[in-house]
Parts: C-alpha cells; structure tokens; sequence
C-alpha cells in the first residue's frame, strides 16, 4: 500500500535592512509503501431470500399467483414448450393433438355446423377435404400422387371431385350431378353421343342432322367436302369437285341446291411452251368446256408454214379439214380455200414472232369442230391474216398437233375453256 503525507505549510519572515521579506516554504512530500494486514473476522449471517417455493412435478412451469411480488406457484403448462415429434418419415403431415399428446397427422377431424365431420388431410404435398354427414360413418379418402379430391358421404351416397396433376378433373356422384341447379346425366352415354338439353336435364343423346343435334363427322369422306341444307332441318354432302379453279354455284335443279363447275368466263386448262420443236401438241380438250380459246405466240427457225391436225387418245384423223384463209400485206391482198384436206393450213411465221388467236368450236364433243382466228403472221413480209375452218367428222377429238412445213418452232401457247 502507498501513502502520501502532507505537511502545513511555513511562513517565514526576513528582514534585510529597511525590507522585510515574507517567504513560504513548501514542505517535503514523504511517500511510504506499507503490506496488507489480516483479514477481519466473519460477519453475522443475513436474513434468507425469498426464494422458489417448494414442490412442482415434472414438467410444470412456475406461474404468478397474482400481483403480489414473489407470489408463485407450480402449474400444469397450457401452450407451448415440449419437444416436436420425429419428423423423419413425415413429409407433408400436419402436427396435431389429441388433447393429451402431440403427434404428426394426415387427416384434422372437426365438428361441423352439419353434425358431421370435416377431415383435411395432406398426402405428398396434395391437399383435400373429405366431409361426412349426421348418419355416416366419414372417413377420409388418402390421396395419392396423382391428384386431390373432394368428397361427400352420408352412409348411402357419396359424391367425388378429384382434381388431378394432369390437369383433369372426374367428378362420380351416387346421385345426380348438378350444375347450376341443372342436372347433367352422362350415364349410358355412347361414342359420338353428344349432350343434349330436354327441357329438365342435359343427358347423352345420338348426333341428328338438324334440330340442334349436332352432325356426325362420318357425313363427309374426303378433303374438300362439304355439307349443305337440301331441306329444313335436313342436311347431305356435296363432294369435292376433284379439278382445280372450280367453282361452287348455286343451281336450283341439283338436289343439293348447289354444284361444282367451271367459274365464269375463261379457264385455263392447258399450257406450253416448245423449244426448236419439230412438231407439239395442244392438249386439255375434254367435254367440261364445249368451246375453247387457244393464244399462241411462235417464231420459227426459218420461213415455215404451220398445219393443224385433230386426234384423240394418240390417234390423228387426216380427212375432212376445210379452211380458208385471207391476207392483207403492206402492198396487196389474197387468200386461199382448201376443201377436204389432210389437215389444216394455219398461218406462217419466221424469225419475226408471230401471234396467233383462235376461238375453237365443239373439239371434244361428238360433232364437228369449227374454229375461227385472227392471225399476225411473217414469211418473208408481215401480214394479218383472218382464218376459218371446219372438221367434218361428227368425233370427240383431245389433241391438236401443231407442225411446221419445215425448220422447227419455239415459242408458248395457252388453251383456255369458255364456261357453259
């Protein structure tokens, strides 16, 4: 232990000649370190505290008696506290008590305003209800992991919704299912059978062809088909038409009200283009048109004069052609007749184009043909030429077979069939 002692100070007074000085002396600080003595003797003993009362069992908490500071007592605890249960193997349960103890559950069972009882229940992350009315013994339904389910039981009925992870929804009922007040049947329901609405009840019911029945798929037969009224409440199919470009036209006389044909005006049927050809053809002639108009536009490899032929099925025919012909030059005029020919005697062309525009009578039908044309023709100098002709035998022809005199052709041409 350090101590430190002060001593007063000194005043001292000193007189040299006529002065008198007053003087103050500080002291010597003196600082002594001195050991701990021995220790005192022990007090008296104090009162007691107040302390935790005595008894209490397992388990119990201690609880205010009431405002009184320290006014305790051992309790049966009322919530919390406790440990869980195992949670191993009980993914997706519930923790639930009966009461007494605490356990993991899949069905909480409560009474409801019915009487009954309401289970949810959780199974694999699903979750639904099952109820049990007054009179049945409910239990509830596990569900799997494939869907949820709600459902009813009194003892005698029962009524299932299940709600399913792909997205489809069953619904089973002992009695009628309703919707909206409004009962739907499907007991008895066959393939192809479609809902129909009585008056009371929507239950299965066999396609009709009016009405409001419905029509069944098995009416057509192939793309394009149609389906049409022939009559109240009576429908039947048109079939498609099977060429390409043609129409649908009303027509009163067919018993469908309606038929496939040709569309109004010109229709291309045929086309081609020869190439340094000796010889080509012009083909899709049939009797769908009875009139044709054929546009051509050649160049030969030289001065040639081209000739026409009618055949059917590969077969030309070489007797019976007319024709005659008139030109108009820059400087003079003529024409030609022919009777009874081989074949007909068209126009000519050279290394100059030449176009040409014929309107073909009856080809394909069993009588005569007759054609007409105008014709912008070169050999050797331009011309316009106007033409005429006919075939004699009463044949349906499918090709005209175009040849030049010499040299080749090349060019294009296009067949079109006037509509009926």
């Amino acid at each position: 232990m350090t101590s430190v002692i002060s001593q007063p100070r000194i005043l001292t007074v000193r007189s040299t000649g006529e002065t008198t000085v007053l003087a103050v002396a500080t002291p010597t600080v003196a600082t002594v370190v001195a050991s701990p003595g021995p220790p005192g003797a022990t007090g008296a003993t104090g009162a007691d505290g107040v302390g935790v009362p005595a008894g209490g069992t397992t388990a119990q908490v201690l609880a205010k008696i009431d405002a009184t500071d320290f006014n305790t007592e051992w309790v049966d605890q009322t919530g919390g506290g406790g440990s869980l249960p195992s949670q191993t193997g009980n993914g997706g349960a519930a923790l639930g008590t009966d009461g007494t103890d605490a356990a993991w559950v899949r069905t909480i069972t409560a009474a409801n305003t019915g009487g009954g009882s309401s289970e949810v229940a959780a199974e694999d992350g699903l979750a639904y209800t099952a109820w049990s009315g007054p009179g049945g013994e409910g239990t509830g339904t596990s569900a799997d992991d494939t869907g949820a389910r709600v459902s009813a039981l009194d003892g005698a009925n029962e009524a299932e919704v299940r709600v399913n992870l792909d997205g489809t929804v069953e619904i089973t009922a002992t009695g009628a299912l309703k919707v909206n007040t409004v009962e739907v049947d499907v007991s008895g329901a066959a393939t192809d059978d479609v809902l129909a609405f009585d008056g009371t009840k929507f239950a299965p019911a066999a396609p009709s062809g009016g009405g409001g029945g419905g029509i069944a798929s098995t009416i057509v037969d192939a793309k394009g088909d149609l389906i049409v009224a022939t009559a109240a409440d009576t429908v039947a199919r048109v079939p498609v038409s099977g060429t390409n470009g043609w129409v649908l036209t009303e027509d009163s006389g067919e018993a469908a009200g309606v038929r496939w044909g040709p569309g109004p005006g010109l229709v291309l049927v045929g086309a081609g283009a020869p190439s340094g050809a000796s010889s080509f053809n012009i083909t899709g002639f049939t009797s769908t048109y009875n009139d044709y108009r054929l546009l051509m536009r050649l160049t030969g490899s030289t001065n040639i004069i081209l000739k026409a032929k009618l055949s059917v099925s590969g077969t030309p025919s070489s007797t019976g052609y007319d024709c005659t012909r008139a030109f108009w030059g820059s400087t003079d005029a003529s024409d030609d007749n022919q009777q009874g020919t081989d074949e007909w005697m068209w126009s000519a062309v050279g290394a100059t184009p030449g176009a040409f525009s014929f309107d073909i009578f009856s080809p394909a039908l069993a009588e005569s043909t007759l054609y007409d044309g105008i014709a912008r023709q070169f050999y050797s100098t331009g011309a316009l030429c106007v033409l005429a002709g006919a075939h004699s035998a009463a044949t349906a022809y499918d090709t005209i077979t175009i040849t030049p005199d010499t040299g080749t052709i090349t060019g294009r041409w296009r067949l079109y069939g006037y509509a009926k």
